[in-house]
């Protein structure tokens, strides 16, 4: 099957320019019906992480889908901080990738009730500003930033597991 190359841009904002190979892939149903995996073309697969992406902006959270999908991995999307608590209270997240500003309830808020409320899983901080003040044991990748940048830093996380909590 034919690859694209998909080139994203967005100015202001949080804003993130990434450029990827964007494989095929397949939608499956699942429970809440949110939930892409990448397509296997018959191959058994381990499993693979299932993370959970938390942006306020819609084209961050497709593309950063899109990559995880084509490295297969099960993504499910939230677009603020409480519809990341809902998702986060039906299902076990192996990763949580989210922004830092975020309307109603930002990234670090987030982390914080999430980690306090015995949700398990390691994490990545995404920011377009200033970095936060506090000192984090968190990976953070500042936007814009590449996709290889993003499936770096993804691999390291998955290999440590869980992230302990902030101060």
């Amino acid at each position: 099957m034919a690859e694209e190359l998909r080139r994203v841009g967005l100015g202001g904002y949080g804003s993130l320019h990434a450029s990827a190979i964007v494989g095929p892939r397949s939608v499956s149903e699942t429970s809440s019906g949110i939930s892409d995996t990448a397509h296997d073309a018959g191959r058994h697969m381990d499993p693979s992480p299932v993370v959970l992406v938390v942006d306020d902006e819609e084209v961050v959270r497709q593309v950063v889908k899109g990559a995880l999908l084509d490295l297969g991995h099960t993504v499910d999307l939230a677009a603020d901080g409480a519809e990341a608590l809902r998702c986060l209270a039906h299902r076990k997240y192996d990763v949580i990738l989210t922004d830092l500003q975020m309307p109603q309830m930002d990234g670090l808020t987030l982390f914080r009730r999430a980690t306090e409320a015995g949700h398990p899983g390691a994490w990545i901080l995404m920011t377009g500003s200033a970095r936060p003040e506090v000192e984090l044991s968190v990976p953070l990748l500042s936007k814009p930033f590449l996709l290889d940048e993003l499936e770096s830093v993804f691999k390291r996380v998955v290999s440590r597991g869980t992230t302990p909590g902030v101060p």
